[in-house]
């Protein structure tokens, strides 16, 4: 991977590490319980284990911050290591590379600017990790 398309790589694992922090910041304001159910579905986690157990539901809130501390601070670590080696883009789960080519999207016009090549690169190397996932897309593009 060039050193152009491992820039763009990295600013968008620093924006989801930024984002993925403010979440947690902000979970004790009144719209936290919308922040909760987002990371809920963003991170997979499956509430019904905890509502199951007959835990009383103050123990439960409890058990659900930390599980989605945890959660999220090893998403945070995989965008971290994602920063380090770039070329790890493609060991995310479709979901996290989804994101990426979210982000990338909504970013392409700022860094294609200063970064065109970094920005195609990126785009390749994303597209290229979702084939992994969907191997229909090579019949559709041949």
């Amino acid at each position: 991977m060039d050193k152009e398309t491992s820039q763009i790589i990295k600013n968008i694992a620093e924006i989801q590490i930024e984002a993925l922090r403010r979440i947690i910041d902000k979970e004790d304001e009144p719209n936290a319980s919308l922040s909760q159910e987002l990371l809920m579905e963003l991170l997979n986690i499956d509430i019904s284990q905890l509502l199951e157990s007959g835990t009383p539901y103050n123990k439960m809130n409890q058990k659900l911050k930390s599980l989605i501390h945890h959660k999220v601070y090893m998403r945070i670590d995989a965008y971290k290591q994602l920063i380090d080696i770039p070329s790890a883009i493609c060991c995310l789960d479709e979901y996290q590379l989804l994101l990426c080519s979210h982000i990338l999207w909504k970013m392409e016009e700022v860094w294609i600017l200063d970064n065109p090549q970094g920005v195609n690169g990126a785009w390749l190397e994303i597209n290229k990790a979702l084939y992994k996932f969907h191997p229909e897309y090579t019949l559709i593009i041949n």
